[in-house]
């Protein structure tokens, strides 16, 4: 698989950060994780 850059994912426990060669920090957002009620499966 190539992406064509060369491209950092820290997936953190308050914030998923993208980091891209070149370009430094793209996204700075806070992690989220849908579940079900039911049965707590992630959707």
């Amino acid at each position: 698989m190539n992406f064509g850059k060369k491209l950092g994912i820290d997936l953190g426990t308050a914030n998923s950060l993208v980091w891209i060669a070149g370009e430094g920090l793209v996204l700075n957002e806070p992690t989220v994780v849908a579940v079900t009620i039911a049965d707590m499966r992630v959707v």
